[in-house]
């Protein structure tokens, strides 16, 4: 149990525990000691007032954790720089108090640091200043892509309330965006086309320059390796393999198959109770994305694969298509996990 004390006498052989709530303009601070809390504060959220907090406490371990979110890796590199252990919790693996509908910045400080000190918490993984700069290509490339669409629409929606239709066509095409621009319409409506196409066209040579970017893989010897065993998989090309490599980093970090199948939210949700064991849909926890092209992906591997569409076959007839597909989709990222953890490109196996 937590305690709060005036002063107390504190001992360097002991560290001290600090929990970070993390706000845009502000954070809220909880120091505890030998389970005690020895400060609170409430600060701007600049680096120079923290470390002058800190600096106090000079001569002790010092252990930090702030929550996940929207801040990144940027106050965790520079805690890491002064000399503090750090982690950065999942938010969804912080303990829950039962009965305590109370939430307020000092209370949640107090929770993590109370936590922090009784080791109740896991840090998420922590990549390299490189690796995150890599994976802001893909992630920027997947925001474009889907502003991209948003203005297909707006601009398909437009032309609809003047009696043109697109029936058939995925997108909207050079030729095509010629054409519109050529129809006679009403002047503040051909001023919103003409818009919309210049948003498309920058859009389209926008992803055309971050292609040219990602299509020759990593350049980092140990991250190209494990490219070009991914990119050995059918049904998995140049961005799903690079997406992989920089959104899951170390593989090794990972102590089996289960572990990271869970990861990218592939593994079903279990409710267990005396005899009875139900197992329901995926978790969906981890990275959507990933999920998502290693679903993309198993559609095309079991067009090539035997052994795969045989499997894919025989949960559909039990399960349906969808969750028979993402049942491929776990096995595949196992497979996925065995073959870089061996260094081995993939194999056909016979079907079952």
């Amino acid at each position: 149990m937590v305690k709060r004390k005036n002063s107390i006498a504190l001992d360097k052989t002991k560290p001290i525990f600090i929990g970070i709530d993390v706000h845009k303009k502000s954070w809220s601070l909880c120091f505890i000691h030998q389970d005690v809390i020895i400060g609170r504060f409430r600060i701007e959220a600049k680096l120079e007032t923290l470390k002058k907090l800190i600096d106090r406490y000079k001569g002790h371990e010092i252990m930090s954790v702030y929550e996940a979110g929207f801040s990144g890796f940027y106050l965790h590199t520079k805690l890491t720089e002064i000399g503090v252990k750090n982690i950065i919790t999942p938010t969804n693996k912080i303990p829950v108090v039962v009965g305590d509908k109370v939430k307020t910045d000092r209370i949640d400080s107090k929770k993590l640091a109370t936590f922090l000190s009784k080791g109740l918490l896991i840090g998420n993984y922590i990549p390299s200043k490189e690796l995150i700069d890599l994976r802001q290509l893909l992630r920027t490339r997947e925001q474009i892509k889907r502003k991209r669409i948003r203005v297909i629409n707006q601009l398909k929606m437009l032309l609809m309330q003047h009696g043109i239709i697109f029936d058939g066509i995925v997108g909207i095409p050079k030729y095509l965006c010629e054409q519109i621009l050529r129809l006679e319409l009403p002047p503040m409506t051909t001023l919103s086309i003409r818009t919309h196409i210049y948003e498309l066209e920058f859009f389209n040579a926008t992803l055309k320059e971050y292609e040219n970017i990602y299509k020759d893989g990593p350049v980092d010897e140990v991250l190209r390796k494990t490219y070009i065993f991914l990119l050995s998989v059918p049904g998995i090309g140049p961005l799903a393999a690079t997406a992989l490599t920089y959104e899951i980093g170390d593989w090794n970090r990972f102590p089996n198959e289960k572990a990271i199948a869970a990861f990218v939210g592939l593994t079903p949700c279990e409710f267990s109770s005396g005899e009875h064991n139900h197992k329901g849909p995926i978790t969906g926890q981890g990275n959507q994305w990933l999920r998502s092209l290693l679903i993309e992906a198993s559609w095309r591997l079991i067009s090539k694969d035997p052994e795969m569409y045989s499997f894919y076959e025989r949960l559909k007839i039990k399960k349906g298509s969808k969750k028979a597909i993402v049942a491929v989709a776990r096995k595949l990222i196992c497979r996925l996990y065995a073959m870089v953890k061996k260094e081995e490109v993939y194999k056909f196996k016979k079907a079952a």
